[in-house]
């Protein structure tokens, strides 16, 4: 113990390479990122020491009120781990169980403290802290307290990276982050009150040094203490460095009177160890030997010192308005009221396709005993479980209710109308041939042919009348009118079913679109699901030439002329024997307005050598660009034309051969699929499809 201690790291528990050799420490980072705060704010480290000196002093004159009383400490979890790697996803048992076991560390109660060596026995503290988790946000709706988010992380990133965007306000909440991995190998980090702000304050640990159960185990579980030591205001018991078992930590300490001076403890092979004159407490929370049982009367006094003074907004989070604001007011490690009653369906719009599974959530909180679906025209038509799977074999609106029972008994039930929309499978056939022509096909699902994604209520992509390829009719968005950058706006399709034997299917559109500012660059994806819309696969992507206009930008609404319009084919022949949705998402970054037109798919493997229809055959099929073929025709051929995929006519020169067969002449055209229309001296229309190589 010195009183003149000047501390000005943040603390970190650094990680174990392995249980079996826990000598074997990895460095942590936390002395770097502390020195960068304070390169960046000198003003920082001033700060801390007074304010480290200060809350020293006043904690050895704590008030025997202050002393017995409870504090209680709202907390929110973010869960934060990678997609494909949902083991970093720790239950809401696991946390739980990790919040019991640190609040039993706090009150001096670890299940092991009868292993502290007789020595330290009557000074193990209680502090009298307990961590709640908060029932209600910061906007007073009902909460898990539990935030979950995937995230990919790419090398380079830095650990506060977690925190960007998600804390809740740290004058009400303690924000802990669960994460997969920290950068420099530590099991876990908290910067001291002093240092803490919006942006940096709070407890980040390694999702496998939480609690005792599922990857973390008994050894590992005082971790959440020891980081929530830091956060108010304990150093290490060796002082000021985040390396123990170094000789000159006897010139320093933690400024605690009963925590002796010391070297540090890099494990617990000897709990009787002398390293600077005098027994070391080897078995303190704040120390690193990994047989961590207690803190310290001092320590206790050091924590309850903090949550009494506003510094970095302690003594609000434990205030009495803010306990009941946070919702965390209850009996026990969980909340005992019946706060919500709702559930959410894993459904894109919820638009579901007939026979593909639909998965419910209960969603509802707390204090949750049973509950009840009920799910007409589904399969199962009802269930008990909190997380149902449910089928729909005819398409139509479905209603979805749900009662829940509370182990008081209370019973309350939600019902939601038309809640799940399963698509008439039968609406779009294959081969497709859209020209966006049809006011109806933007109907409700699951009347309409396509539906519209526009989460920001703002402009959409919707049917319009002044431009399009031939017939001006065409999908636009109006992305000229859209101000915010970022903006994603779609629009997708009711299923089509794919034959097997398409082994070459092909999905082609006409799009037009003009830049608004110099130097922007704009996007379209198009995607395709073969589950409905559960999930989406990437087709391709648009975007250095996604300006079609001669005049790239335009400062007025863009209408495009005639030559503006570009053709571009995708290979969907993977999705050969699949029922599918696509979609086409624009992701607006400053453009000007796009149009699609002209949508098809089709294929050639449906064409054979001959192809027939009734008593009209047709041979080869494919045939060469200027070659001919051969059409048996039992009536008189009037008149022969190849229709392309827009819709032009090309005129064919018919030669008789014999009585019923018919040469038709092809001029060189473009290689593609195209439809043969034959008119009979009576009037009678035929055609085939016809593709040519």
């Amino acid at each position: 113990m010195k009183s003149s201690f000047r501390i000005f790291l943040a603390g970190c528990l650094i990680g174990l390479s392995s249980l079996a050799s826990a000598q074997e420490h990895r460095l942590c980072s936390q002395h770097e990122m502390q020195e960068a705060l304070y390169q960046a704010h000198p003003e920082l480290k001033k700060a801390t020491e007074e304010a480290f000196d200060e809350n020293l002093k006043l904690a050895a004159t704590l008030r025997s009120d202050q002393k017995n009383a409870t504090y209680t400490i709202p907390v929110v979890f973010h869960i934060i781990y990678e997609p494909g790697r949902e083991f970093a996803n720790v239950s809401d048992e696991q946390i739980y169980e990790a919040v019991e076991i640190t609040n039993k560390n706090f009150a001096g109660e670890n299940p092991w403290k009868n292993r502290v060596i007789p020595e330290f026995q009557d000074i193990i503290g209680n502090a009298s802290i307990e961590l709640k988790i908060a029932s209600r946000d910061p906007f007073g709706n009902c909460t898990s307290g539990i935030n979950r988010y995937a995230q990919s992380l790419p090398d380079g990133g830095t650990d506060e990276e977690y925190k960007t965007g998600r804390q809740w306000p740290t004058d009400r909440y303690l924000n802990i982050y669960i994460v997969p991995r920290i950068a420099s190998g530590a099991a876990g980090y908290a910067f001291f009150p002093v240092d803490g702000n919006e942006a940096r304050d709070g407890v980040v640990l390694l999702y496998n040094y939480l609690g005792s159960t599922e990857r973390s185990n008994a050894v590992r579980s005082f971790t959440l203490a020891h980081e929530v030591g830091h956060y108010l205001s304990l150093a290490h018991v060796w002082g000021r460095t985040n390396n123990p078992n170094l000789p000159q930590n006897c010139s320093d300490d933690d400024g605690i009177a009963d925590t002796p001076t010391t070297i540090g403890s890099p494990n617990c092979s000897d709990v009787y160890r002398e390293t600077c004159e005098s027994l070391d407490n080897v078995q303190n929370f704040m120390d690193y030997s990994y047989c961590s049982y207690m803190f310290t009367e001092g320590q206790a006094s050091t924590m309850i010192q903090t949550l009494n003074r506003p510094v970095a907004g302690r003594s609000n989070m434990v205030s009495q308005a803010n306990l009941e604001s946070t919702g965390v007011l209850y009996e026990g490690e969980k909340p005992d009221f019946l706060c919500r009653v709702d559930f959410s369906v894993d459904l894109d719009e919820n638009i579901a396709c007939r026979g593909l599974p639909v998965n419910f959530t209960d969603i509802s909180l707390h204090n949750i005993a049973s509950r009840e679906w009920s799910f007409p025209g589904g399969e199962p038509s009802t269930s008990t479980d909190a997380n149902p799977t449910v089928v729909y074999n005819s398409e139509g609106s479905y209603d979805v209710t749900l009662t829940v029972t509370t182990t008081d008994g209370e019973v309350r039930t939600v019902e939601k109308r038309e809640v799940v929309q399963v698509l008439d499978q039968d609406q779009l056939q294959y081969p497709l041939v859209e020209d966006f022509n049809d006011g109806g096909m933007f109907d409700p699902a699951p009347f309409g042919w396509f539906s519209v994604y526009n989460p920001d209520g703002d402009e959409f992509w919707e049917l319009q009348q002044f431009a399009g390829v031939e017939d001006n009719l065409s999908m636009v968005l109006r992305a000229f009118f859209i101000n915010e950058l970022g903006r994603v706006d779609a629009f997708y399709s009711a299923p089509i079913d794919i034959p097997v034997e398409a082994s070459d299917a092909t999905m082609s559109f006409y799009y037009a679109h003009a830049k608004r500012f110099e130097g922007t660059e704009d996007v379209l994806r198009i995607q395709i699901s073969d589950d409905c819309g559960a999930s989406w696969q990437f087709l391709d992507e648009i975007s250095e030439d996604l300006e079609t206009a001669p005049n790239l930008v335009q400062e007025e609404s863009y209408i495009p002329e005639e030559e503006d319009w570009v053709e571009h084919t995708v290979d969907i022949s993977q999705y050969a024997g699949s029922t599918v949705r696509v979609r086409f998402q624009y992701t607006n970054e400053g453009g000007n307005n796009i149009y699609i037109d002209k949508l098809r798919m089709y294929s050639a493997t449906s064409i054979s050598e001959e192809t027939a229809t009734a008593d009209i055959a047709l041979r080869p099929n494919p045939v060469q660009s200027g070659g001919s073929v051969s059409v048996n025709y039992p009536q008189q051929l009037h008149e022969a034309k190849l229709v392309n995929i827009l819709g032009q006519h090309t005129p064919l020169e018919i030669v008789k051969s014999s009585q019923e067969t018919y040469t038709l002449q092809l001029p060189n055209l473009k290689s593609g699929l195209y439809y043969l229309q034959m008119v009979s001296r009576n009037g009678q229309n035929s055609s085939l499809p016809l593709l040519i190589k």
